[in-house]
């Protein structure tokens, strides 16, 4: 969320929260002790209260894939209730996702990977 310009520290100074309701995991290939790894991460679909990221990490040797899974947020305020995620963020992460700018509505894509992070 750091590299589409949305501080989450920031969003939950101004009571919106996105915790995790959703989450699903697949191991691939066995990762060891102290292997470099890269973290790779996406947004694939964005809905008024709502936002899917799917991750992979891969080994950094070879590239192959050690884990692939995803999680869906639901936006909250800090009172534990659902609210639309705020306009600003929801137009960030449809950037994202590659659609227009103003854009509403439910939205998915599976594009290529958006952020990679190398992690030992």
């Amino acid at each position: 969320m750091r590299e589409l310009g949305c501080s989450y520290a920031e969003m939950e100074r101004r009571g919106q929260l996105l915790p995790v309701v959703e989450a699903c995991l697949r191991y691939r290939t066995p990762a060891r002790f102290d292997e470099e790894l890269v973290v790779e991460t996406r947004v694939t679909e964005v809905s008024g209260a709502r936002v899917r990221f799917d991750y992979r990490v891969l080994h950094a040797a070879d590239s192959a894939v050690a884990t692939e899974g995803w999680t869906t947020l639901a936006s909250c305020g800090t009172d534990g209730r659902p609210r639309r995620l705020a306009p600003e963020l929801a137009a960030a992460l449809r950037s994202a996702l590659g659609e227009p700018e103003g854009a509403s509505g439910s939205a998915s894509s599976k594009d290529a990977w958006e952020t990679r992070e190398t992690r030992p």
